[in-house]
């Protein structure tokens, strides 16, 4: 497929089943997006944000989810497949424990250092907005 979506805001989008393979997804607004089923197998998710994503049932495998915002264990352990090619946020320990089997762990000091990161730029554009 290789889609190149960077930037894209997909809010809310329903992309169920979707064949998505090495889609590029790059810095993409998936904020409430429903991804369920989909194959993103060695897609670029690098900056996305993930916020209330479904990834239930997703292919992860070599994706590429480094800098994604707002992802959570929770979402990561609803996906179908990743593998030792995934590649998670700085605020995750995933660690690969079998065959589409692993454990995962958030890191609450990158959390908050992501949040506040988050909360700063969005009060810059709140101020921008309002001159």
């Amino acid at each position: 497929m290789d889609a190149n979506l960077t930037g894209a805001n997909l809010t809310g989008a329903k992309l169920m089943d979707a064949n998505l393979t090495g889609a590029n997804l790059m810095d993409a607004n998936l904020t409430g997006a429903n991804l369920g089923g989909t194959d993103l197998k060695g897609g670029n998710l690098t900056g996305a944000n993930l916020k209330a994503v479904n990834l239930y049932g997703v292919n992860l495998y070599g994706a590429d989810l480094r800098g994604a915002k707002s992802l959570s264990c929770n979402q990561v352990n609803s996906v179908k497949s990743l593998d030792k090619e995934t590649k998670f946020p700085d605020y995750f320990e995933v660690k690969i424990t079998g065959e589409n089997q692993w454990t995962c762990k958030e890191l609450k000091e990158e959390i908050d250092k992501q949040e506040g990161e988050l909360n700063s730029k969005a009060k810059q554009e709140t101020e921008r907005s309002v001159r």
